[in-house]
């Protein structure tokens, strides 16, 4: 019991640990140390050790969890050194196997791991404190793109929700917070984001509808098969030259993803099934130490590692999600962190929130809350 408890602690503080890195590190970067991506190391040492400390909530019913992840990590070292393989820019391929190492790893870990709700509530505290003072700060000081800010502060807005819930605020509450949020996704003109929060409320307003577990298991399905059928869909729109316009949003349908993607695509057919591998550069896509930066969260895993790869990852994903229903129909808050899941699912057809290494921590988090929710219910009813 008392290793138990202590195992809670230091889990409880490596996750303030991981949260503080990401947001001193977005305010002032590189103050911890000279390295770029202190984010990205900070976030995989921290999540294998939670694994590590939490080892025994993983019981033999996610066994083959753990076996998914082993094969896709096989699979990328397998495509990265066979004979057939480019190897490119090893630098990049280092940078790719940390990243999705990171999702990986925050994945498992973060499905497994529970805290008390006054844990959680601290939590919910930082990370709206912090994220409030990102999206202030470079409001006042516009020196990254909007598309960031745009992203951090739907999280927020997600965390927000929930935080109103758990305190059981008046509805006002609720309705302040949602016009406040959505007419800031206006000012950066974010569609991505816009569309996001949109759905976010939309769930929210329907939850009944939604929270059918036969609606709730299909959408799923549809938002991780469906934004690779998206990105095919919009790049046929490209090149048959079909525009129009996004009310009250004033930037042309096309804004460069659709060059990126349709690159991507015709790199895919290259190796379709153990990926191109980050190494590999195209002129169309920007290119850094973590990779391409392709826009679109089911694409960055299908194209890099293949199709192998992203079928399991697939896997996974509808394991994890079908697996908290059962907590997420019975519980308000749990619902809400739900809801912000999926609609970051939608937002990730434009954008790589879940597998970015500055975005993953905030949004698998929310698998975090939905398990202490479920652990906070069964105490008190003993």
């Amino acid at each position: 019991m008392i290793r138990l408890k202590i195992g809670k602690q230091v889990s409880f503080a490596i996750i303030l640990t991981m949260l503080m890195v990401v947001f001193i590190n977005l305010l002032c970067p590189g103050i911890f140390w000279a390295f770029k991506y202190s984010i990205l190391l900070v976030s995989l040492s921290g999540g294998l050790t939670l694994f590590l400390l939490n080892i025994g909530n993983f019981n033999k019913e996610r066994q083959d969890l753990l076996i998914a992840t082993l094969l896709i990590i096989t699979l990328f070292l397998f495509g990265r050194f066979g004979e057939s393989y480019n190897r490119g820019d090893m630098l990049q391929e280092l940078g790719s196997f940390l990243v999705l190492c990171n999702f990986l790893t925050l994945l498992l870990s973060f499905d497994i791991l529970a805290f008390a709700m006054k844990q959680i509530k601290i939590i919910l505290w930082i990370i709206a404190i912090y994220a409030s003072a990102f999206i202030l700060y470079y409001y006042f000081h516009p020196s990254i793109n909007n598309n960031t800010i745009a992203s951090f502060s739907f999280l927020l807005f997600i965390y927000v929700m929930i935080l109103l819930s758990i305190y059981e605020t008046h509805w006002l509450c609720y309705i302040s917070t949602v016009i406040l949020f959505i007419s800031f996704a206006f000012f950066l003109q974010s569609r991505s984001v816009l569309i996001g929060e949109l759905f976010f409320i939309t769930i929210l307003a329907f939850k009944h509808l939604f929270w059918k577990e036969i609606v709730f298991k299909f959408s799923i399905v549809s938002l991780l098969f469906g934004s690779i059928v998206f990105v095919y869909f919009w790049v046929w729109c490209y090149n048959n030259f079909i525009d129009f316009k996004i009310p009250f949003i004033h930037k042309s349908l096309y804004t460069g993803r659709e060059i990126i993607w349709n690159a991507f695509l015709s790199l895919f057919y290259q190796s379709p099934f153990l990926g191109i591998g980050w190494g590999t550069l195209i002129d169309e896509a920007h290119t850094e130490f973590t990779g391409f930066s392709p826009h679109n969260f089911m694409l960055s895993i299908l194209v890099p590692y293949g199709c192998f790869s992203f079928i399991l990852t697939i896997y996974i994903l509808l394991r994890i999600f079908f697996s908290k229903y059962s907590i997420i129909r019975k519980n308000n808050s749990a619902q809400i962190a739900g809801s912000g899941l999926m609609a970051v699912l939608l937002s990730s057809f434009f954008e790589t929130q879940p597998i970015s290494y500055i975005h993953a921590i905030l949004v698998w988090f929310l698998l975090v809350i939905i398990n202490s929710i479920y652990t906070a219910r069964k105490t008190i009813c003993g």
